[in-house]
């Protein structure tokens, strides 16, 4: 009996030391994020304008020690400021991940999505839907993230191990004002950019690549008993461009851009190098807020950073795939390209040299006089003097 006692007693404490630090291990695991982005800046705020379309991301971060498998959340904003337009939601592009729900209330202004992948945990920062809004009116609109169950609590989900896990919120706020109202004479009217597409032109051997781009730029004006309308720009000089990264928001800015003329008028055409440094894969192609330039140097337009996605016909076109440029080609010497062209010539050139140096040598040893070699012997001459006499010639010495 004392024995049983004691072996449930080493069971209960071989326990404990199991289960301490698998409670611990999932206590002690970073908290991931989800909350409301600009796609330009990453910011949780946005600043736009009244009449404009504006986009937001909701992005999940900070899973790198997690692994999510799968989540929920009720994403709401104010429909009396923010007007739905559109929305791409990027969850069936990742490998393994479904949908289980997926719920818009356009009048009451919420969203929500439940989707899994149990095999496939996401370990990365993921951006899982893209929204286009309109501005409706000046203020300032709250972008929140609840559970889908219950509004009060936070959205939940489950990491690879099996444990169940709340995301911090990192609330988002637009933050919307009226546009400033400036007569088109004696300055610039406000500018803004109604259609916009890029068209990736990558030359290969070498060369860099480029990014042909394409919009079309208004100003609006109101007349009585006309109401506002827009009428086309002409003499856009140049502007600056924002290329991004649409997965890892990696941006590259190109100023002051030269534009020309298009095919109709308040169009322009303009060429963007793509660089090394500039991000590729995925990339989204904006008109940067406040940066077209007309005639003088004046600047009056767009109000925000402009994609397709937030131009009237609010299209994918300017969101397109670059690669990077391929790097330039070895160009050998004008002695290289001689040696590969002319390489028999220059071995037979080596062979004829070779014998007129073995024929040289051979000459200079035939030409080359006998020697003379003399021999002393020891003879006695007239009054007991010796005197040399000289062997292999002639000649005698005395």
């Amino acid at each position: 009996m004392l024995r049983a006692r004691h072996l449930t007693i080493v069971l209960l404490i071989a326990l404990l030391i199991v289960l301490i630090p698998i409670h611990a291990t999932a206590q002690g695991q970073q908290v991931p994020t989800i909350g409301a982005e600009d796609p330009t800046t990453e910011d949780h705020t946005i600043d736009v304008t009244v009449g404009s379309d504006f986009s937001i991301e909701v992005w999940i971060r900070d899973l790198e020690d997690i692994g999510v498998t799968s989540f929920g959340f009720r994403m709401a904003w104010d429909p009396n400021l923010m007007e739905y337009v559109s929305h791409t939601n990027h969850v069936e592009e990742m490998t393994g991940w479904t949908i289980s729900s997926e719920n818009l209330d356009q009048t009451a202004g919420t969203y929500v999505l439940d989707a899994s992948g149990v095999e496939d945990p996401v370990f990365s920062d993921e951006s899982w839907v893209t929204f286009t809004f309109h501005c409706l009116g000046a203020g300032s609109s709250r972008v929140i993230f609840t559970n889908i169950n219950d509004p009060e609590e936070k959205p939940s989900g489950l990491d690879a191990g099996g444990f169940g896990l709340e995301f911090e919120v990192l609330e988002g706020t637009c933050n919307q004002q009226e546009a400033a109202v400036a007569p088109p004479v004696g300055g610039v009217a406000p500018l803004f950019v109604t259609y916009m597409s890029a068209t990736p032109d990558c030359v290969c051997d070498g060369k860099a690549g480029k990014l042909v781009v394409v919009f079309r730029v208004v100003y609006f004006s109101c007349q009585a008993y006309y109401g506002s309308y827009s009428q086309p720009v002409v003499g856009i000089k140049s502007t600056t461009f924002l290329i991004v990264s649409s997965q890892t928001h990696q941006s590259k800015e190109h100023p002051n851009i030269p534009v020309s003329p298009g095919a109709s008028e308040g169009e322009y055409r303009a060429e963007i190098p793509i660089a090394p440094d500039d991000p590729t894969g995925r990339v989204l192609v904006y008109v940067k807020g406040n940066s077209l330039q007309v005639d003088g140097g004046l600047k009056g337009g767009p109000p925000n950073n402009i994609s397709s996605e937030q131009t009237e016909d609010t299209s994918d076109n300017s969101l397109v795939d670059i690669s990077p440029p391929s790097p330039a080609p070895f160009q050998p010497s004008a002695l290289t390209e001689l040696l590969q062209g002319n390489g028999l010539v220059i071995i037979l050139l080596a062979i004829i040299v070779l014998l007129l140096l073995l024929l040289a040598i051979f000459a200079r040893r035939r030409q080359r006089p006998a020697s003379l070699t003399l021999v002393r012997e020891p003879t006695l001459g007239p009054a007991g003097r010796r005197r040399p006499r000289a062997t292999g010639s002639r000649q005698t010495f005395t």
